[in-house]
Order: C-alpha cells, then structure tokens, then sequence
C-alpha cells in the first residue's frame, strides 16, 4: 500500500505483491487501520505512481499493468474504458454498444455498464471518469462527482477542450459545467 498525494488530495494505492489491485480516494477511507508508515517498495507502486505522476502533469501515460478483480462482464467493460483516450469522453449507451459488439450481443443496457464501471476497483488508471450520460451530464463516480468534475477539467484543460462520442449539445453542456 502506498498514499499518493495527487492534487485532488491522498490516493491510497493497494496491490497484491505483483500488480496494482485497487485505488481509493482519501476522502472516501478511513485511512487509520493503516498501521505503520506506507512506503513504495515494491515496483508496481512505483510504476503506478510514476504513471500518475504524468497523468496530473497532462501527460497520456503508458498503460499500466494491472489486476483489477471482478466478473468476466466487469472485465470486459473495464478493458473498454481503458482504451478510452485522455481528452476523450464517451457516453454510457456508446459503451454499451461497444461491450455488446465485444461479447457478440444484439444489445447491452447503459445501466448495466454504469453497474460494472461502479465496481471499478482501479478509478483513473481505467478511466472510467471518461464516461458521461448521452446528455452531457456528468452522473455517478465511485469517487465523487467532484472529484469526477475534477479530473475531466484537467484533461479539459491540457486538450485544449474535450472530444468524444456524445451529441454536439451534450458536449457543450458537459464543457460549459467544467469551466
């Protein structure tokens, strides 16, 4: 376990010995069960912070490995999102679309997808903060939709606006609520 000190506040990062496993916010733990100082000694946590050392500097990290735990329907929904570039948002009907064409289905609901991005046990490393409703709103975040505002403000500001897979309108919508 190691605290990352990110510029939204402490990011607890957990790992199983080899890879990254989770992330949680500060705010949203009690950070007190942690008993001795948490120090990076394993390189995964280095990795992990050094991609989110590049993330907050606007940079478009490399992908990170990872062991995000979960069913076979969450992990495909996660691989989708992490494909999802910096800059870029999607809606959630957009990324049900894309999980039923993955797992050769005629359809996929939105709120099946927004169930499987609420277990994401990795947020910003798969970018799950990417994915907005078809109207430009921001929705739900495990994190906070503060810290979901946030985090889209910043990769906002360093592309110059944002891009994506929603309407002309959601899309000024969405810009408009993140100056």
């Amino acid at each position: 376990m190691y605290v990352y000190q990110a510029p939204l506040g402490g990011i607890l990062l957990v790992g199983d010995g080899n890879k990254l496993t989770n992330l949680y916010f500060s705010e949203n733990i009690n950070t007190s069960f942690i008993a001795t100082p948490v120090t990076k000694q394993l390189s995964y946590l280095d990795k992990a912070t050094q991609w989110l050392d590049l993330y907050f500097a606007g940079k478009c990290p490399d992908n990170l490995v990872m062991n995000p735990v979960g069913s076979h329907f969450c992990r495909q929904v996660w691989k989708i999102v992490a494909e999802i570039p910096y800059g870029v948002v999607v809606s959630y009907g957009y990324l049900a679309a894309r999980v039923a064409g993955v797992m050769n289905l005629p359809k996929m609901s939105a709120q099946a997808v927004g169930h499987a991005l609420g277990k994401n046990p990795l947020p910003i490393f798969i970018p799950c903060h990417r994915v907005v409703g078809s109207d430009g709103n921001l929705n739900g975040y495990s994190g906070g939709l503060h810290i979901k505002r946030r985090l889209l403000t910043l990769e906002r500001a360093y592309c110059n606006g944002l891009k994506g897979y929603i309407s002309d309108a959601a899309m000024k919508k969405l810009n408009a609520e993140l100056c």
